[in-house]
């Protein structure tokens, strides 16, 4: 008897990678120059340190820094197939991770696709590891504080999770969870639309308004800041310690897309007077917004010098203001003291200085030194 000869296995079929289509490597080697030329400029390299700070201030008792920075890895790469190239299983993959959060991978990933790409339409280097950084955060929740993401989000509208350190949205949670009420009412509150990512460069000074006792809010308008203003109060009682964040100019901060997420000059001067009954008496209120300091007819700026290709150059200059600031008004309408940049900025630190006998004392840095810094203090009774 003959035997039969043994049925071969047809070879397994590799399902197909876009990176191996020939027709793909331009959009591919068009995306890493994007990605070098993002990296060079001064706001990204600050971006990429602030990264570095926020996967080491880990508190995870499972997940070492080794860890986290593998699933860093592993999420910068699905992030890049996804945003990049349309990849399904990548999303499918990024999408296990939100479910298993019980959050909405849809409404997580529109609100990222806000932070870090200035052209909503084109993949930016910034954009990608930020999303990559909220999905890593929000992996170290799943193991090792379950429920924590879900009540970060229904409790402080937060979704940008990979701006603040683990070490910060772990003590959140679980003094939430273990019902501690801070010494202090502190709060921040950080901006849901971020075109240029800058917002990731600061998780150290989210860190110290977390030491301090404070929550962490996420506004998309400025609805949402009334929200939270009226939850912090109702929650911890007055308010002794605001940090607002949010692209700013002398007369706007922006929290959300468009005219709906932009709270104005406006808005503060037709501001009600209960909004002071929200903050302690000698309440410190720190804005890190771009140029919301200036004062009324305050000219301070750097020149900007541009040379064109025939060598001609030309300088622009800071426009001053007509009437008293965002900074300005803010403290004249809720009398209590306001700090703000006087020029397009960012934070260096901020850190609470021990006063004897007192409260301690919120102390800021901008980038640019004390020349820029405005404190507005409140009328004297």
């Amino acid at each position: 008897m003959v035997q039969a000869a043994p049925l071969k296995r047809p070879p397994k079929q590799r399902e197909a990678d876009p990176f191996d289509d020939i027709g793909i490597m331009g959009q591919k080697q068009a995306l890493v120059d994007d990605g070098v030329r993002d990296i060079a400029t001064k706001p990204k390299v600050g971006f990429l340190r602030g990264v570095g700070r926020g996967i080491g201030a880990t508190v995870s008792e499972t997940y070492s820094f080794g860890a986290n920075m593998v699933n860093f890895a592993r999420n910068c790469y699905d992030c890049a197939r996804h945003y990049g190239f349309g990849d399904e299983r990548a999303k499918q993959r990024m999408k296990r991770t939100t479910d298993k959060a019980g959050l909405d991978f849809d409404e997580m990933s529109d609100a990222w696709m806000c932070n870090g790409g200035q052209i909503r339409e084109k993949v930016s280097t910034s954009w990608v590891l930020g999303a990559a950084m909220s999905l890593t955060h929000i992996q170290a929740m799943n193991r090792d504080r379950p429920g924590a993401a879900k009540h970060m989000h229904d409790t402080y509208n937060m979704k940008v999770f990979g701006r603040y350190s683990q070490a910060a949205l772990f003590r959140i949670y679980d003094e939430d969870k273990a019902g501690v009420k801070p010494d202090h009412s502190a709060m921040v509150i950080a901006p849901q639309d971020d075109h240029n990512g800058a917002f990731y460069e600061s998780p150290h000074v989210y860190d110290e308004m977390v030491k301090l006792g404070g929550r962490i809010y996420e506004a998309g308008s400025k609805n949402d800041v009334a929200r939270a203003v009226l939850a912090q109060r109702k929650r911890f009682g007055p308010i002794d310690y605001a940090y607002v964040a949010g692209h700013g100019s002398p007369e706007s901060i922006q929290f959300g897309l468009g005219k709906p997420g932009r709270m104005e000059l406006t808005d503060l001067e037709n501001m009600s007077d209960r909004w002071g009954n929200a903050f302690a008496p000698d309440a410190q209120i720190v804005l890190m917004s771009c140029s919301t300091g200036k004062a009324k007819g305050e000219h301070v700026g750097l020149v900007h010098r541009k040379v064109d290709a025939r060598g001609c150059s030309t300088m622009t200059f800071n426009v001053s203001p007509k009437r008293a600031g965002m900074g300005e008004t803010l403290s004249e309408k809720l009398e209590r003291d306001v700090t703000a940049p006087a020029m397009d900025t960012n934070i260096v630190d901020l850190r609470a200085e021990e006063v004897p006998g007192k409260k301690p004392k919120l102390v800021v840095n901008y980038e640019h030194g004390e020349f820029i810094k405005r404190e507005y203090k409140k009328k004297a009774a």
